[in-house]
């Protein structure tokens, strides 16, 4: 198995290893990784059989995306190609059945989700956004608002405490490195387990960095798809530096599910759709902000349970049409 070793305190200190491939020969040329068996999605659908007395699914039907020649003649490995492998260069993050995460799962037998608003406030009064021809991007983030958003982040972290919170979600944009950490060396917590701290916009870069409940960094997501919005009779687009954010994360809970992040935009873009398709995503975690998205598209267009978590002022413009103020949902890929 092609691995490296990891923080050992993080997660529950044990049990998670860090792989792109099992194969060790030839792994510039084709990566080997397991199927991904008896997920929570397929005991969810044995068990609405059973209650309901049918033989249909609840779920649709997935529809394998072959990476390979070779890769539709394998049961429980998929077998990359080269070209799919330097398209999508990636890492996964395998949690064992002994990992003290995982055992939770496991246990429980279901997986609770904090989606967060955040804030009400326009993005003007939060960043410093800069326009440059037909570009944008962001300075930085205005210090009070920077505190404004630290406290209420160490508020809700503290006030997760007392739920049982496994995934906590928040908006793009609306993150810094001073917020995130000022979480850290507070003491290991049961809630939330992993924290999605929806992005940090700094140097051309629009980065989702994923924590344990204490702050410590697990991995990062760089958003790939610009966003564009018309300012004057202008269109603007989002300056992001390509060169960096090409790389896919994944995280892989033995006998449960791979989890995927991605940021807003990135949703409708082909090779982020193509990439969860080929290492066969379960639930894809999703911080945006955005006026509208159709979870009824994104439940037909990704055959995983898709979880989107939007700021409050991302919806201001349409707050008199209340019944489509959705801030944040869980889809399902259900017929």
């Amino acid at each position: 198995m092609v691995e490296v070793e990891i923080n050992s305190g993080l997660l529950g200190g044990n049990k998670i290893i860090k792989y792109s491939s099992i194969n060790w020969q030839y792994k510039a040329c084709v990566r080997i990784i397991p199927k991904m068996k008896w997920t929570f999605l397929d005991r969810g659908d044995l068990e609405f059989k059973s209650l309901s007395n049918s033989k249909y699914s609840l779920f649709r039907d997935r529809r394998e995306c072959e990476c390979s020649s070779l890769d539709k003649e394998t049961l429980n490995y998929m077998i990359w190609d080269k070209v799919h492998l330097e398209k999508y260069p990636m890492w996964i993050y395998r949690l064992d059945e002994k990992n003290p995460i995982a055992k939770q799962f496991y246990v429980k037998e279901q997986m609770t989700f904090g989606i967060v608003p955040f804030t009400n406030k326009k993005l003007d009064d939060i960043l410093d956004i800069k326009y440059k021809k037909r570009g944008f991007y962001i300075e930085q983030m205005c210090v009070e608002a920077e505190e404004e958003l630290k406290d209420r982040y160490e508020n809700i972290c503290s006030r997760c405490e007392t739920e049982d919170i496994d995934f906590l979600v928040f908006p793009e944009m609306l993150m810094t490195e001073k917020i995130i950490s000022s979480i850290k060396g507070r003491d290991q917590k049961q809630s939330p387990r992993i924290i999605i701290n929806g992005s940090i916009w700094k140097d051309f870069m629009n980065e989702t960095i994923v924590t344990d409940g204490r702050g410590e960094k697990i991995f990062s997501y760089l958003k790939k798809e610009p966003f564009k919005f018309s300012r004057e009779d202008t269109e603007y687009r989002e300056c992001l530096n390509r060169s960096k954010n090409g790389e896919y994360s994944i995280v892989e809970i033995e006998g449960i599910c791979r989890i995927g992040v991605t940021i807003c935009k990135d949703l409708i873009g082909k090779e982020v759709k193509l990439f969860h398709k080929c290492v066969g995503t379960d639930i894809l975690i999703v911080p945006a902000y955005t006026k509208s998205i159709s979870a009824e598209e994104l439940s037909q267009e990704y055959n995983c349970v898709v979880v989107v978590a939007n700021a409050c002022s991302a919806l201001e413009e349409t707050k008199k049409i209340i019944s489509n103020r959705i801030i944040g949902f869980v889809t399902l890929p259900v017929k």
